[in-house]
């Protein structure tokens, strides 16, 4: 039984090194497409949006903005990815020890 304690260990571990990698990649990517597209946005607008804009002002909004997408993306995505991780291999876990057990409580989940 010890041996499948530390064999669940290894496995919740190496699956939360990947996940942060996977992760922080895919929050990456996101952004620098999401960076691209306003920078051709903003290169499109016409003269006349930067007459009556303040400089300052865009470069904050847009910088504001791609930082709170950001921060949902990595934060809150990540945690839900995780979750729904942990819940898969929790049910696979069980589903190997006791096939009854897992019947009952996949019933009981709220899907």
């Amino acid at each position: 039984m010890a041996v499948a304690g530390a064999g669940v260990f290894a496995l919740f571990t190496a699956f939360h090194l990947i996940h942060g990698w996977v992760s922080i990649k895919l929050a990456q990517c996101i952004i620098y497409r999401m960076r691209e597209q306003l920078h051709k946005k903003l290169q499109a607008l016409h003269v006349g949006f930067f007459d009556q804009t303040q400089t300052g002002r865009i470069v904050s909004r847009v910088l504001d903005d791609v930082a709170v997408i950001q921060q949902a993306i990595t934060g809150q995505l990540g945690a839900f990815i995780a979750c729904v991780s942990k819940l898969i291999i929790a049910m696979g876990i069980v589903w190997w020890i006791n096939w009854r057990l897992a019947l009952v409580i996949g019933a009981s989940l709220p899907f």
